[in-house]
């Protein structure tokens, strides 16, 4: 069986993560056709294609001429790519459609204005009607997607993210800093809520000496820079990393790892430091934190946007679970075992 891959881009969050590591998966059981994006990945030579286009309007034609000579019998569409199941409908019959959503659209769609909002559910819905198959990462997603009326249960499966063989055999590495501390891996999204972050580690700086790191997030954010300048932080106290290639060692050798998310799908960042062992500090928000949680014990929620409570949990002690351990709760989310499910649903 052969499957092809549509994404605008394979570098960047927890989804374009997942996905490139599908497609290498793919590609070493001879199952890969083509990965589709924008703008290529030189990992994949000869099965790499260009759209030109991030977004799925732009790139309709010419994934329309190139998925027509194009071998895969069944499809993989994430992200704004979703939307060229459309193209699937009209220009290859009998193709298996599968989409992968990354969010609960409940809570996304409380993120947009009213025309934004509209626009969402209206190409969501036809991505869903035209695909014969739904992944979603929670149980959470899958309520919030019957609840909106997106798409009917019989079409969704829930499959968690999964743990990269990788992370298991990363260790030991050098610390990135001298100094102590706190890990947030995340862009800056309005769903991700890191001013919240920077106002709770501004409460603290002056009870710790732990530091606040920011991968994922440039430099020169304007809005990273101003909630800081706004908070009065120290200057050197907070760290922006921009797009960080490799987060493992930048996860082994923190104090805790925190994300204050408004919602989550579910979380690859915090999944990669459950599998070292962290202690996590997180929000209690709708998706996939509680399902993560129920399996792996080392964590602490607060409530979304409460700045007093995120603060006092940012200065727990570390205390990191030995990686046997860590390794024993999350068997359940094996790279082989997870890849096998979305293969398994890919050839039907």
């Amino acid at each position: 069986m052969m499957i092809s891959i549509a994404i605008p881009r394979t570098t960047g969050g927890g989804a374009e993560v997942f996905t490139r590591q599908f497609a290498i998966w793919l590609k070493s059981k001879g199952n890969l056709s083509k990965i589709y994006t924008a703008f290529g990945d030189d990992h994949f030579k000869d099965e790499s294609v260009s759209l030109g286009e991030l977004r799925a309007a732009g790139a309709f034609r010419s994934f329309w001429n190139k998925s027509s000579i194009d071998h895969a019998k069944s499809y993989l569409l994430t992200l704004g790519y979703i939307n060229l199941s459309v193209c699937l409908l009209l220009n290859r019959k009998n193709t298996n459609v599968v989409i992968r959503l990354c969010n609960p659209p409940n809570e996304e769609l409380k993120l947009l204005n009213t025309v934004q909002a509209i626009r969402y559910w209206l190409t969501t819905r036809i991505s869903c009607a035209i695909a014969d198959h739904i992944i979603v990462q929670s149980e959470h997603m899958k309520r919030s997607m019957l609840s909106t009326a997106l798409a009917s249960g019989k079409k969704i499966s829930v499959i968690n993210n999964p743990i990269s063989d990788k992370t298991w055999e990363i260790r030991n590495t050098k610390r990135p800093f001298e100094f102590p501390y706190i890990l947030c891996a995340s862009s800056n999204k309005p769903q991700k809520d890191l001013p919240t972050l920077i106002s709770a580690f501004a409460n603290i700086q002056r009870m710790t000496d732990r530091h606040l790191v920011l991968a994922g997030v440039s430099a020169d954010d304007p809005l990273i820079l101003r909630s800081i300048a706004d908070n009065k932080i120290e200057p050197g106290r907070v760290h922006c990393l921009g797009f960080v290639d490799d987060v493992f060692p930048l996860i082994e050798h923190a104090e805790v790892c925190t994300l204050p998310s408004l919602f989550e799908g579910f979380s690859n960042f915090l999944l990669e430091a459950a599998a070292y062992g962290k202690k996590i500090i997180a929000t209690d928000c709708p998706g996939g934190n509680a399902e993560l949680f129920s399996r792996y014990p080392n964590h602490k929620t607060v409530p979304i946007g409460d700045i007093k409570k995120l603060g006092t949990a940012l200065l727990t002690e570390r205390n990191d679970l030995v990686i046997s351990q860590a390794k024993l709760l999350l068997e359940d989310f094996s790279e082989d075992q997870i890849y096998g499910k979305y293969f398994s649903l890919l050839s039907k």
